[in-house]
């Protein structure tokens, strides 16, 4: 029976913003119309009385959320990257290292149900529509969407 182990865990990255102008018939001149990039995909750690073991993660130690969309023209969003449960058993202690610094308790999984965000996803970036202001009408600007990092869970 295993009770310790090591994963890798990767939430998604932000969908970028979009630089578009709507441009339409009767209306040449329509203004920005950049639409907004998508949130990436967490990684959720969830408490589980079915599960008594870690021995799943001797095998698949690393979780991959989904990165967010970009953004579209005519103000369409990006859609949002989806958030990967992760099924552990209850009494889990959740440590965390990143770049070989000492480990830290981040919480432990004492009820069925319990979550912990052991990943947040990354923002998504704004369209051009965002940054419109009365002196600037038709902004050339768009958001990069939120870049993340790989961590390791004990």
């Amino acid at each position: 029976m295993i009770d310790s182990t090591v994963i890798e865990v990767r939430s998604g990255n932000g969908g970028h913003g979009m630089v578009s102008f709507i441009r339409e018939a009767l209306l040449p001149r329509g203004g920005p119309g950049g639409g907004d990039g998508g949130h990436g995909g967490n990684i959720v750690l969830v408490a589980d009385s079915s599960i008594n073991t870690l021995t799943k993660f001797h095998w698949q130690p690393h979780f991959i959320a989904r990165n967010g969309s970009n953004g579209q023209g005519h103000n369409k969003n990006g859609a949002n990257g989806e958030t990967v449960e992760v099924s552990v058993p209850i009494g889990t202690e959740v440590w965390v290292w990143e770049d070989s610094k000492d480990k830290e308790l981040i919480g432990e999984l004492i009820h069925e149900g319990d979550q912990i965000i052991v990943a947040q996803g990354g923002r998504g970036g704004w369209g051009n529509a965002h940054f419109v202001s009365a002196t600037h009408q038709e902004p050339l600007l768009a958001e990069a969407g939120g870049m993340v990092k790989f961590v390791g869970y004990a």
